[in-house]
């Protein structure tokens, strides 16, 4: 099969690339709030008022938790907060230091590397010869399915809780 064949009967492998940068982008994100710095990696500026929660992490945490995947398709990606006022704190105001949560412009090297990962596994997953559709050795469309939860899980955090649990 030729790769422009190959490409015209893959409309669902860009739907996957998609959905899986969707996710790396949720789980990068999420790790702004874990260590307080902006995508570059530059701290937030502290709170002025210390009151024992960590940077944008208020009384209810939805600005922190409520960050979702909105859409997917073959074009790209959305994420996107629960509340409406993250505008605020990813761009500031007059009386509030912008503390960004996701990118904007470039992408950092992290998140560029992260999707880079992301549609590689993808591509070489569907273009594999042991893959269906595609016909042919590699990891397949399970595979890549396998290495994607795998990823979801983050397995060394999950073995460092379970750690952590144990020493209590």
């Amino acid at each position: 099969m030729a790769w422009q064949a190959l490409f015209d009967a893959a409309p669902d492998v860009l739907t996957q690339i998609s959905a899986g940068g969707a996710e790396e982008l949720l789980s990068l994100t999420k790790d702004r709030f874990r260590t307080e710095t902006e995508p570059g990696g530059r701290p937030w500026e502290p709170k002025k008022a210390r009151d024992g929660r960590k940077t944008l992490s208020g009384k209810t945490s939805r600005l922190k938790g409520g960050w979702h995947v909105k859409r997917t398709a073959s074009d790209g990606f959305t994420i996107a907060p629960s509340v409406d006022y993250a505008t605020y704190h990813q761009t500031g105001t007059k009386r509030m230091a912008a503390r960004k949560m996701v990118p904007e412009g470039h992408l950092p090297a992290a998140y560029s590397k992260a999707l880079e990962e992301v549609a590689t596994e993808a591509l070489s997953a569907y273009f594999s010869p042991d893959s269906k559709p595609a016909g042919g050795g590699g990891i397949g469309f399970v595979g890549y399915k396998i290495i994607g939860l795998k990823r979801k899980l983050n397995i060394k955090a999950l073995i460092r809780r379970l750690a952590n649990a144990g020493q209590e």
